[in-house]
Formats: structure tokens, sequence, C-alpha cells
């Protein structure tokens, strides 16, 4: 005789739903990622380019920044109360930070993707990527 199954609990039930929820924010976020293709390969006078291209390129210039900003704020705080050095903070790279400084600040991991105050940081990224795309290629 087989035991009877346990029947799931409400917070067995709960965290499916969530489950449900980050599969759909994943389908969302390869739909996402494509339109950012579509859009950047539909322009003139640029070399076609996969989202993963793309992706890494963003990450390469948050990453250019970051470093260009911590190298800056070590030369501000070494120099003992003279004038600070000029900055090689390209303008690039100074719009590269506006919109990376506002993703690394949202912790939330709601799967709200509408409200971007309310949305992951993951998702948050690809929203910023979006932003990005439009104003820097």
């Amino acid at each position: 005789m087989e035991k009877k199954k346990i029947n799931f609990s409400e917070e067995e039930r709960a965290r499916r739903g969530k489950q449900e929820d980050r599969r759909g924010v994943r389908e969302s976020e390869a739909r996402l990622l494509e339109k950012i293709e579509d859009e950047f390969n539909s322009r003139h006078n640029v070399t076609p380019r996969k989202w993963t291209q793309l992706k890494k390129c963003w990450e390469n210039m948050k990453d250019k920044w970051r470093r260009t900003n911590a190298e800056d704020m070590r030369e501000r705080f070494a120099t003992g109360g003279g004038t600070p050095p000029s900055s090689e903070m390209t303008d690039e790279l100074r719009r590269v930070g506006d919109i990376a400084s506002h993703t690394a600040v949202h912790t939330c991991r709601c799967t709200a993707v509408a409200d971007p105050r309310h949305a992951s940081r993951r998702v948050r990224w690809y929203g910023s990527f979006v932003f990005f795309s439009l104003r820097m290629f």
C-alpha cells in the first residue's frame, strides 16, 4: 500500500509562483536583448553585432569607467590638500558612469519590469543598456 502524498504548504506554493515569474523575466530579457540587437543593426554605417558582443562592449565600458573613477578618487585623496590633478575621464566615460552608477544602486529583487524603480538589478541593467544603446551607438 502506497503512502499518501503530502500536499504543498502555502510557503511552497508561493515559491513555485516565484519560479514561474523568473521564467517570464528570462523570456522578456531575451526578447529585450533581441530588440537591442535589431535596433543596433538597423542603423547604417555600423558593423552588425550579436547581442552578446553588445553586452560585452557595455561590460568593458563600465569596467573602464570604474577603473578610471577609482584612479581619480585615489588621486583626489592623495593630494594632501593641494589642487587635484585633471581627470582622465572622457565624455563617453562620463555618460557611461551616469548610466552605470544608477544601475548599481537598485538591489530590489522584484520581477515587476514595467516600473524600473521596482525592477531587479539584472532587469535594470537591460533597461539601462537600452538607454545606453540609444544614446551612445
